[in-house]
């Protein structure tokens, strides 16, 4: 395996900050959570085959799961050895609801930016 580059270190970035992994511009969202069809600066199309917004979900779905084993774990770690359920559950709840929901964008972007890397040709 081949070393990443630093045009596809550089996409990766794009797209983990919410731009146009291609361009990097930022006005690709219609409304916070809606993602545009192409870009408005390049026109690369977002939803570029069927099914493709799987490994976005798979990805949010990651990055949920590890934020939420990070509270049970800290919540556990600031609690110990007096656990009480209330207040770890309040947090673990929150960050359960809270995290897909605001890194759902990301997770788009994000995804875009490994399909165009893994997919260069298209």
């Amino acid at each position: 395996m081949s070393k990443p580059s630093k045009s596809e270190l550089a996409t990766l970035l794009r797209g983990a900050t919410g731009s146009c992994p291609a361009c990097g511009s930022r006005g690709i969202f219609k409304t916070g959570m809606r993602l545009e069809l192409k870009c408005p600066s390049c026109e690369i199309s977002f939803d570029r085959s069927p099914g493709h917004w799987v490994g976005a979900v798979g990805i949010n779905t990651i990055v949920s799961m590890l934020a939420l084993l990070s509270t049970i774990v800290l919540s556990t770690l600031l609690l110990w050895p007096d656990l009480k359920v209330l207040p770890m559950l309040l947090p673990a709840l929150i960050v359960g609801f809270v995290s897909p929901i605001a890194f759902y964008p990301i997770s788009q972007t994000l995804w875009t930016a490994i399909d165009l890397i893994i997919r260069k040709d298209k």
